[in-house]
Parts: C-alpha cells; sequence; structure tokens
C-alpha cells in the first residue's frame, strides 16, 4: 500500500511538474488564447463577490458601463473558482493559471479514482494519465482558454464516480456530496452541461438505486436552479438565438485521421479537414490504448467473460463511440434530425470531450494482469502518454504586464462586451450597438457618461451613482438612464415603480413626464425568476439539512 501511495505521488508529482511549467501562478509569464474576456470576465466577476451582489449576474463595467447580463447567461461555476482564487491575493492573469492548473490536477485524481472503483491499481494510474495528457485537454486550455469546458472535463470523471458510490452507500454526507457535485456540473459549461444530462441519466439506469440517484440528480437541478432557471427563460431578452446561428456547426465537423492527428496550432477551427489551425487529437497513446482496451472488451463479451459491471462498461463504449462519430462528418444527417436541439453546441467537436474519457476509460480496462512484466509494460505507457503530450501544454506569450495594461485596462473591460455579443439585452438594437465596437472607433460618446442625462437641458442632481443603486433630481420632463435595460433594473419615480416602455436605439430607456422636480431611483435586483432559483436553490440546502438531521426519513428514503 505505502509503495502504490508513493507511486502516485511521485507521477503525481511529475505530472504537475510538467503541467506548472506553463501553468506556474507565481510566474510573471502569461500566455494568450481564443477566449480574451476570460480576463474581463474574471475581473467583473470577482467585483460582484467583493460587492455582495450574489449570485453574480451582471457586469456593470461592460458596454461603456451601461450594464450586461453576462453571468445570467455563462455558466459559473468556473468562476467562482477562478474569482475565489483572485480573492486570496493572486492578480486576474495567476487567478487563471491556477484555475488552469487546479483543473489538471483535479482531473487526474477523480478519473483515477472513477477508474480505481472497477480496475487495479496501475490501470487507474494509467487511465487517468491518459485522460488528464490528452492534447484535447491543453486545447482547451493553451488554444481556447476555456475555463469552463476544462473544468467540465474535469468533473465529468468525478460525477460518474459519485454518482456509482451514491447507489450503493447509505450515507446522506455522500448523498450531499453528490448533490452539489452534479450541481457543479451542471453549472460549469452552457451546452455541454446540459447535454450531460442525457448520458447522466442513462448511466443512472446501468446502476442499481435508481430512485435514489434520480432523486439526487433532481436536488442538483434544485441547486443550480438559481442559474438554469434565468438561463432558460431569460435567454430569449438577449440575441443569443440570433448570434448562435452565425456559427454554421457543419462547417466545423471533423475528419477521422484528425483525430490520430491533425497540426498543432493556436488558431481556429475552420471547413473542411485541413483548414483547421487548432488540433484535434485525442492522442496516439490514448487510441492505440483504447482501440486494444475495446478489441479485449468485446473478446470478453464474446467467450462470456464478462463480470458484474459489463453494463456500466458497454454504456462508456457506447457513450465514447457515439460522441466521436457526431464530432465528425459521418454524423451530418444525424445533425440535421436533431439540429433543433443539437446546434447549442455550435461545433460538433465539443462532443470530444466525453470521446477523450471513454478512450481513457478503455486504456486502463486493457491492463488485466497483475504480474511484473505487465506492471512494467503499463509505466512505460504512462511515462510515454505524460512525456510524448507535455509538449501540448505550453505556451508563453505574454508578461502578466501587458495583460494588465491591455485586457484589464478600463477602457478594455468596457468594450469586452464586444467579443460575447450574443447577450445584448434586445431592448438594445444590434445593429446600431455594433457601430460603437472598438473597430469603428466610434465610441467616445459614450465614456465617462452620468447614469442620467436629461434631453431638455435641465439640470439633473446626481445623488448617488455606484454600479448597483443610482438617485437623482431634476425637473426635466425627458430624461435618458445610462443603462441596457434589462428585467434586473428597477426604476422608481419619487418612490413609486415605473417600468419603461420607450428606450433608444442602445436600450437606454427615456422617461418622460412633468416638469415637477422629482427623485429618479435606479437599483438594481434580481428578478422574480432569478429569485425563484435562487430559493430554490435554498429549498434544496434545507431538504439537506433536515435528511440530516432526520435519520429516520434519510433511512426511509435511502
Amino acid at each position: 500500500m505505502k509503495i502504490r501511495i508513493l507511486l502516485f505521488l511521485i507521477i503525481l508529482s511529475v505530472s504537475i511538474f510538467l503541467w506548472s511549467k506553463n501553468l506556474n501562478p507565481f510566474s510573471d509569464r502569461m500566455f494568450s488564447f481564443h477566449d480574451i474576456t476570460q480576463f474581463a470576465r474574471v475581473s467583473e466577476f470577482t467585483y460582484a463577490l467583493q460587492t455582495f451582489q450574489i449570485p453574480p449576474r451582471m457586469a456593470p463595467h461592460f458596454s461603456y458601463n451601461l450594464g450586461y447580463p453576462v453571468f445570467n447567461f455563462y455558466a459559473p461555476f468556473s468562476y467562482w473558482i477562478t474569482s475565489l482564487i483572485h480573492l486570496t491575493g493572486f492578480d486576474v492573469a495567476s487567478s487563471i493559471k491556477f484555475s488552469f492548473l487546479l483543473s489538471l490536477i483535479l482531473a487526474f485524481i477523480f478519473m483515477y479514482k472513477f477508474l480505481k472503483l472497477f480496475f487495479h491499481f496501475h490501470s487507474s494510474l494509467l487511465g487517468a494519465a491518459l485522460y488528464s495528457f490528452s492534447p484535447y485537454f491543453a486545447v482547451e486550455i493553451f488554444v481556447r482558454g476555456s475555463l469552463g469546458e476544462s473544468w467540465f472535463l474535469t468533473l465529468l470523471p468525478l460525477a460518474f464516480y459519485l454518482i456509482y458510490r451514491n447507489s450503493r452507500s447509505h450515507s446522506v454526507i455522500l448523498f450531499i456530496i453528490t448533490a452539489f457535485t452534479l450541481s457543479f456540473t451542471l453549472t460549469s459549461h452552457n451546452a455541454l452541461s446540459l447535454l450531460f444530462l442525457i448520458p447522466l441519466f442513462f448511466y443512472i439506469f446501468t446502476l442499481s438505486n435508481i430512485k435514489k440517484n434520480l432523486f439526487v440528480l433532481f436536488s442538483a437541478l434544485l441547486l443550480s436552479s438559481y442559474f438554469l432557471l434565468p438561463f432558460l427563460t431569460e435567454m430569449s431578452l438577449t440575441y443569443a438565438k440570433e448570434v448562435a446561428k452565425l456559427t454554421v456547426y457543419n462547417q466545423h465537423f471533423l475528419c477521422w485521421n484528425q483525430l490520430w492527428y491533425s497540426p498543432w496550432g493556436y488558431a481556429g477551427s475552420a471547413p473542411g479537414c485541413n483548414g483547421d489551425g487548432m488540433s484535434f487529437m485525442i492522442g496516439k497513446t490514448q487510441i492505440i490504448a483504447g482501440f486494444l482496451g475495446i478489441l479485449l472488451f468485446f473478446y470478453n463479451l464474446i467467450r462470456k467473460k464478462q463480470n458484474y459491471y459489463f453494463k456500466i462498461f458497454f454504456f462508456i463504449f457506447l457513450l465514447g463511440l457515439g460522441s466521436i462519430f457526431l464530432s465528425t462528418y459521418s454524423s451530418t444527417a444525424v445533425w440535421e434530425i436533431l439540429k433543433p436541439f443539437f446546434s447549442i453546441l455550435q461545433f460538433p467537436w465539443r462532443f470530444l470531450v466525453f470521446g477523450i474519457f471513454a478512450v481513457s476509460f478503455f486504456g486502463a480496462y486493457v491492463i488485466q494482469s497483475k504480474s511484473f512484466f505487465i506492471k512494467v509494460l503499463t509505466f512505460v505507457l504512462i511515462i510515454t502518454a505524460i512525456f510524448y503530450n507535455a509538449k501540448f501544454f505550453t505556451k508563453t506569450d505574454l508578461k502578466k504586464e501587458e495583460i494588465n495594461k491591455s485586457l484589464l485596462s478600463e477602457i478594455y473591460i468596457q468594450q469586452a462586451a464586444y467579443n460575447i455579443p450574443e447577450y445584448l439585452p434586445k431592448t438594445a438594437s444590434r445593429e446600431e450597438w455594433l457601430k460603437f465596437s472598438p473597430e469603428k472607433n466610434n465610441f467616445s460618446s459614450l465614456l465617462n457618461q452620468k447614469f442620467i442625462q436629461a434631453n431638455d437641458n435641465q439640470k439633473v442632481t446626481v445623488m448617488k451613482d455606484h454600479d448597483y443603486i443610482k438617485s437623482a433630481k431634476t425637473s426635466s420632463s425627458n430624461l435618458r438612464l445610462n443603462i441596457h435595460y434589462f428585467p434586473y433594473w428597477k426604476i422608481f419615480i419619487n418612490n413609486v415603480s415605473y417600468i419603461p416602455k420607450e428606450f433608444d436605439r442602445l436600450g437606454r430607456p427615456i422617461i418622460k413626464s412633468d416638469k415637477n422636480e422629482k427623485t429618479i431611483l435606479l437599483k438594481y435586483e434580481q428578478t422574480p425568476v432569478e429569485n425563484l432559483g435562487n430559493l430554490l436553490g435554498i429549498g434544496a440546502i434545507g431538504i439537506f439539512i433536515l435528511l440530516t438531521l432526520n435519520r429516520k426519513l434519510w433511512k426511509t428514503m435511502s
């Protein structure tokens, strides 16, 4: 046992050393990636936490301080993690590196724990190395810079592990941990988290104690309601659907050979088999080991040597095969049939997250013997997987000073919304709003505005101008409030609620009234739907407390 612990720590330490060469949060170097608004989003999410706007829903400084409901629709889990790191004293760039590094470390540990349910030590260690060192994991971090997808990859094996454990345990604590973990997974990425519900549902039916696991899934959905409910019901108030249609998914299918080899690069996805500027390799070691594992699985199936876990293994095989198939041109007909649902993914290659999970699982399956020779061979495969793929986990082309000067400057944060235009409220004209994008260099009139402006040139006395509450006195009969109106903004005129009906082309409310002096109060309050989502999450926690205190009730339910 001590030798196994030592070997595990050695392999994990070597992995951390290789990952941290470019993800060291104490280094003054940083790397660029596709999603450059990550820095501004982490900064704004942290600001919301510091000002006790929990859960964060609006980025108050986005879109020239008009406010932008990005966190209402952007899966928040990775931002909770990264912003909490930021609050401990790390700067934004270091917090992002730390978050990515932590996601890799935990992915290794969680995959090992899941595999250990079915395989012996050496097999599980191999599968964990194959999973966490897949080139596609490196793409998520060093090419795309996707905090959400990297954390989804991290939580996926943990979710499967805990669901399995929950089906066999009578522990209320484990039940609660499982519910929270599933909630984290369901709020880690917009599209993948919703898609995850399908395999999760089928996985539950491969296990015992189905009702209990369905209840834990229901509890997780309640916990996630603070995000999922507004995400599903208020998305129509933005341009998300219209912008999503601009991505033509059938231009981003993969060819089968790209899974084995595609040139490494830091550009984007393009139509065809040879035009991509980024790689979609699953990993040569991963594919070889996984393919041999699948052959062995079916060999055992033919010889009727399957064990108790056959249903689980077959489920993972179907998950992997189906996911990889759906990422390729071969699945075009299926995508056309399921277009209304699949189109939310935008890029078919997103299915690879499930593919590398399954390939790594069967890479562990291939190691069945505990002989000395097989143990040596296993460690050769582990070392090969780690050191061969380590070269992909690298990129340092920026100093953190450059990040602070450019991607965290006041003007960049104000303009960051133009990189995520889908969440512009529909009270604004998208065409008009785009005229003020950084490229047009036509935005000076939107800088340093007061929150309220009199269109008839009457005097306005601003009494308070905070990000979440603002007030002013004026006799003007024609006012404009400098916000993108969204239902979380509440307007009061002389303490009487006022719902605007007229807006300018940027979605800014126009208030027309008499010329008497009046007090205008503008404050941010969560909408009824958002509050309902919060209450459902609190209700789930209340259920957990009740089950913990009332052992008889828990015993009946479990």
